[in-house]
């Protein structure tokens, strides 16, 4: 979303896709529930502040711990030349070295996962940025 590139790990364990969200803050616009949160972009350092509203509530249960309660987004990407539009959790991933998780809810559009392999889409490119 907005330019901002975020590596990601193919999780076909995992049902819903997830992105490292900072500060995520609740508000209401127009009567709808939205949330703004920051993401780093990957490619520069620079924090981007986002604003979706909010889908839904899920609560995940972790192998180890509490479950945690997390917001649902739509999020459009691209993934290699693939656009793509799909619900992500706001989720602390500071500490994971893949600060997006690419969950079935996006891997079942078409995509064969080859666990052994990395990086082989290449860097992400909008068709309609190719000349």
């Amino acid at each position: 979303p907005e330019n901002v590139r975020v590596d990601a790990r193919m999780d076909s364990g995992a049902t819903t896709s997830s992105i490292n969200a900072i500060n995520p803050v609740t508000f209401e616009r127009d009567g709808k529930r939205w949330v703004r949160f920051e993401v780093e972009n990957e490619s520069n350092g620079e924090k981007v502040i986002l604003e979706r509203p909010v889908v839904r509530q899920v609560l995940i249960r972790q192998h180890v711990g509490e479950p945690d309660e997390r917001f649902v987004v739509e999020l459009e990407i691209f993934l290699g030349e693939r656009h793509l539009k799909g619900e992500f959790t706001l989720a602390n991933r500071t500490s994971f070295n893949y600060k997006g998780l690419l969950g079935r809810n996006l891997l079942s559009e078409g995509f064969l996962v080859d666990s052994g392999a990395r990086n082989i889409l290449g860097e992400p490119r909008p068709a309609s940025a190719q000349h």
